[in-house]
This record gives C-alpha cells, structure tokens and sequence, in this order.
C-alpha cells in the first residue's frame, strides 16, 4: 500500500512541477507605436506574458501612458509557424480603446512578430513583438 501511495505522490509532484513550468512560458518583449491623425507618434514599451492557460496579456506603457489588452483563446497548434492572435478589447489609461491583431512566428514559447490596429479616435496602432532591435517605423 505505501509502495503506490508513494507512486501516486510522485506523480501529483511531477504533475504540478510540470504545470508550474509551463504557466510561466511564453513571454517577450513588446515596443508599440501610437501614431496619431497628426503624425505625432508616442513609443510604449512592455511585456506580453501567458496569462492562464489559453490566452496572453500584453502589457505597454511609456511612463504616463499605459495601455494593455487580453488576447482572444490562444491556438493551440504548438508547432505552427505562422500564427496570429486578436485583442479585440484593448484599452488605454486615457480612456481610449481599439483592437489589435498580432502576426506571430514561433511557437508559443518563442513566439516573435509585429502587429497592427487602430484606437477608437483613429490612432494606427504598430507593435513589434520579440526581439526590440528592429525599426517601430515601418510602412504597411
């Protein structure tokens, strides 16, 4: 009896510790540009991390200016390529909101990628996510 008790503990231990690990992947780095009708641009930078099981929170701000979203149901096709994710409700803390749609390559514990939207006041949204070496002023 103590032999499967101790089968059974092991396996719990193993289930958590595997659970624990994965709750935490998936992240990177994110910079978005707020590009307005008057081609006044502000530059936000963040985080986009796992936020439970099926979904990522992407988190932006420049220091007054804070803006951030939860993504739509993660698709789980964990060795896809080419993949893309929607915020359908992203709000800032000037009290303007928009969406954004992020095309991402990678897996989602390597996931890279750049996005666009657009802000209820018809600010264009840019953000590029991953690797924060690139430009933020490319052209679509």
């Amino acid at each position: 009896m103590s032999d499967i008790l101790s089968k059974i503990m092991l396996k719990n231990f193993i289930i958590v510790c595997c659970l624990s690990i994965l709750s935490g992947c998936g992240g990177a780095m994110v910079g978005m540009q707020l590009e307005d009708n008057n081609q006044r641009s502000t530059t936000l930078i963040g985080d986009w991390d796992r936020q439970g099981v099926s979904n990522f929170a992407l988190n932006v701000s420049d220091g007054e200016l804070t803006c951030s979203g939860l993504s739509e149901k993660v698709p789980f096709i964990l060795d896809e390529l080419n993949w893309s994710l929607a915020y359908p409700d992203l709000r800032c803390s000037d009290g303007r909101k928009g969406t954004l749609k992020l095309n991402l390559r990678g897996n989602l514990l390597t996931a890279r990628g750049i996005g666009i939207g657009r802000l209820n006041d018809g600010t264009k949204i840019k953000v590029i996510l991953g690797d924060l070496s690139g430009p933020l002023d490319f052209d679509w």
